[in-house]
């Protein structure tokens, strides 16, 4: 009969989760077809993971044909299970394979020691293996070189050949593995090191034992056999179990020696070990990093609590009613496990807070969550009547993307209301996405850039500080007049850059065509700015508790601005009197003259405008976009025998501030006590969209910003050697002649001649 062939179905990168039917949840499928059975074994299914990049230490299944994942899956450990598996399947011709590696153990599995091996150190778990003493025919154990996978964020005290060596983080040695301590470990870790004649331990070296004595029968390197060390250290019972450092290479006189010394020495440096073999004479031990474990049980674990995420946006609404909490999940197929995909929060205290005093304009803004499966914080931030920052709203999506902001804007609509009803205004940093977003969703919403971001994609065209100021100019100009005046000398000076700007809708970027509704004339969306860096702490958190943490953020600041403000006697709040009091003192130099009705007439410096105190205006318009009295206001109100407290807008008042900040969040107890509540089906995590390199903790440059603001920057300047002071070049590259620098200063020209004086003259060279 003809051999059947088979095609193995690959599941990999995932985990099972026990839910009412157990699932294998996210990782990818590989399909590995035209498979002979009669040449299959073990070690070649292992061939087949390793393509795949898998784990040594991965566990291998084979689902069993008809039956579902709780009492159908078998372990493929030996020749026989492959074996039974082809047997199993004979006639069907397609086998699920499942994958499970503990990606705890994989991602943060820290070696105990590692060994250099042609400049490269390379990681090594812990193994103990039986060795046999040819000379007393005793038996050892010793830790062995095993390779295993680690986190790239290694721990530092592993390196060097030792672990727990005192070993400074920051000692520039450690960066290319060339350490004094690991200096000892090359050959079989001998003790002699170079520069060593006598062959003894430093201080320094805590390979070993804090002490060495000299009747030792076992003493590592006698003066009079330097060439003959011994390969491998011994470890000494009664003298090192006090406190015991393990290298590579290590003996042990038996493996409860080895066991004692590895649970004494993980308990003085704070790790957590496991043992994946533990037998009479052979045992493997893992460490990993007990830093992570105890974060999980502080904060929770990330994969968790996506699953618990309907039953927290359900307790908000529980907690605090009004509330918004809409999560989004991901279901391509009807027996495939819901996906998480965004959620969106609003709490009842800040809609309302909202309402009640807060000026109608919103600042966007996105930030990077540095989790475990990363995504997005997209922010709505509004301001209040103290020029502060006011948390509206905020969501975690997968990406910034058109269709996530759509989502968002949706939602926030939803929840605050209309543009044609409020009429809200809002200020971005023209994010991907956003823009068609808007002209989506709010066509009829006032949407302005930030100018600092405008003015990025303006510099990397249109260089110079003086495009840079006539740009700024044109921006924060109040009337029609004086930004054409601006706009023309950009065109004087560059028709392209004139022509950039141009293609820009002024009401998106320049004050003359703003609107005075929401009474706010920024150009800059740092609000936003602000609110990313007051929640850093909690941007790196699993996303329950990174909502909680915000969530409390905003809480204490709610009450923190009430306390502070309801002990104000003032009307008006404190930034915005110490605004207006500057204004005051810009109108000494105006003059006011009476027109009739609630007209003035105000002079200042060479300028002649119209004050109408009727309709709250001024020709120069900052009045009408700011709500507070110009200095031309304000010389007229003056002489009409008022106060300009009086004439100032009621969204800046302590009274509407305090409406505002009325409405208080409601605390939300941990799970232990969320009972009541359907906990429905959970929700799978998101899946890894990790990018290549190492993550980053520090925000991206803008191209107009230094890296360091207190150090000029080299960039576009010429080098200059100190050694032949000539252009073009430095010191470590020269190959001229040496000027001393007084001459060279005296007599600039000596710097070029002195060579040609050294060849004519071999003397002076």
């Amino acid at each position: 009969m003809a051999t059947s062939w088979f095609t193995l179905e690959i599941h990999y990168n995932g985990y099972f989760v026990d839910l009412p039917q157990k699932m294998y949840f996210g990782g990818e499928v590989h399909m590995e077809p035209s498979i002979n059975p009669d040449r299959m074994s073990y070690l070649e299914m292992q061939s087949i993971l390793e393509d795949l990049r898998q784990p040594r230490v991965a566990t291998i299944y084979h689902k069993m044909p008809d039956q579902d994942l709780d009492v159908g899956l078998r372990l493929v450990s030996t020749d026989q299970d492959v074996l039974d598996m082809f047997a199993i399947h004979t006639g069907r011709g397609n086998i699920q394979i499942y994958i499970v590696a503990d990606m705890d153990e994989v991602l943060n599995e820290v070696p105990l020691a590692a060994m250099e091996m042609d400049g490269v150190q390379k990681p090594v778990e812990v193994e103990e293996v039986d060795l046999v003493d040819s000379s007393s025919n005793s038996h050892y154990s010793m830790i062995g070189e095993e390779d295993s996978c680690f986190d790239s964020d290694y721990d530092p005290h592993i390196y060097g050949g030792h672990v727990g060596g005192g070993v400074n983080e920051d000692d520039e040695s450690m960066e290319d593995g060339n350490s004094h301590e690991g200096e000892g470990l090359k050959d079989g870790n001998s003790a002699k090191a170079e520069g060593r004649g006598d062959g003894n331990i430093s201080e320094g070296d805590e390979v070993l034992s804090d002490y060495a004595p000299s009747d030792e029968l076992c003493s590592l390197v006698d003066s009079d056999m330097e060439d003959e060390a011994p390969r491998y250290l011994e470890f000494h019972e009664d003298r090192d179990m006090e406190n015991p450092q393990l290298c590579l290479g290590q003996l042990f006189s038996s493996t409860a020696v080895f066991r004692a010394a590895l649970r004494e020495h993980c308990i003085k440096e704070g790790r957590d070990f496991r043992f994946k073999k533990n037998e009479s004479t052979r045992v493997t031990a893992v460490l990993y990093r007990a830093k992570r474990r105890a974060i999980e049980q502080i904060e929770g674990n990330a994969a968790k609590q996506y699953m618990k995420i309907r039953v927290y946006a359900m307790m908000i609404l529980r907690h605090n009613p009004g509330s918004a909490a809409w999560v989004k999940v991901e279901r391509p197929q009807l027996d495939v496990a819901a996906t998480f995909q965004r959620l969106f929060v609003v709490f009842d205290a800040q809609r309302r807070g909202l309402l009640a005093g807060v000026r109608p304009f919103i600042g966007l803004d996105a930030c990077h969550l540095k989790g475990h499966f990363g995504g997005q914080l997209l922010h709505a931030v509004a301001r209040d009547g103290n020029d502060r920052m006011y948390p509206v709203a905020m969501a975690v999506v997968e990406a910034e993307c058109k269709d996530s902001w759509s989502w968002f804007l949706e939602n926030l609509a939803a929840v605050i209301g209309s543009v044609e009803e409020f009429g809200w205004t809002f200020i971005s940093d023209r994010q991907k996405g956003l823009v068609p977003s808007f002209d989506a969703v709010l066509p009829r919403a006032d949407h302005r850039f930030c100018i600092r971001h405008m003015y990025a994609n303006f510099m990397a065209e249109f260089k110079g500080k003086a495009l840079k100021d006539l740009m700024w100019q044109a921006a924060s100009t109040y009337t029609v007049q004086e930004f054409t005046q601006a706009m023309e000398k950009i065109k004087k000076k560059s028709q392209a850059a004139y022509n950039w700007l141009a293609a820009v809708n002024p009401t998106q970027w320049a004050r003359h065509a703003f609107t005075s509704r929401p009474k706010c004339d920024l150009l800059s969306n740092n609000l936003s700015e602000s609110f990313n860096s007051m929640i850093m702490e909690a941007r790196d958190k699993p996303i329950i508790t990174c909502i909680e943490t915000i969530r409390r953020i905003i809480m204490k600041r709610y009450q923190v601005n009430k306390a502070k403000m309801s002990h104000h006697q003032w009307l008006l709040c404190p930034r915005i009197q110490q605004k207006l009091e500057d204004r005051k003192e810009d109108a000494k130099f105006c003059e006011a003259t009476y027109a009739g009705g609630r007209l003035f007439e105000v002079t200042s410096k060479s300028q002649t405008l119209v004050v109408d105190l009727e309709r709250r205006t001024c020709i120069c318009r900052q009045w009408d976009l700011t709500g507070v009295p110009c200095c031309h206001a304000i010389t007229a109100i003056y002489v009409d025998g008022a106060q300009p407290e009086e004439y100032v807008d009621p969204y800046f008042h302590v009274q509407t501030y305090l409406r505002s900040y009325e409405p208080h969040i409601v605390p939300i107890p941990d799970e232990q006590h969320w009972t009541g509540v359907d906990l429905g089906e959970p929700v799978m995590p998101p899946p890894l969209r990790r990018p290549p390199g190492r993550p980053k903790r520090v925000r991206r440059k803008g191209v107009d910003e230094p890296v360091n603001p207190y150090r000029i920057r080299k960039h576009h300047q010429s080098l200059r050697c100190s050694k032949c002071r000539v252009y073009g070049h430095n010191t470590r590259t020269c190959k001229g002649q040496k000027i001393y620098q007084g001459f060279a200063t005296a007599w600039p020209w000596l710097g070029i001649a002195w060579p040609l004086l050294g060849h004519a003259f071999p003397l002076l060279g």
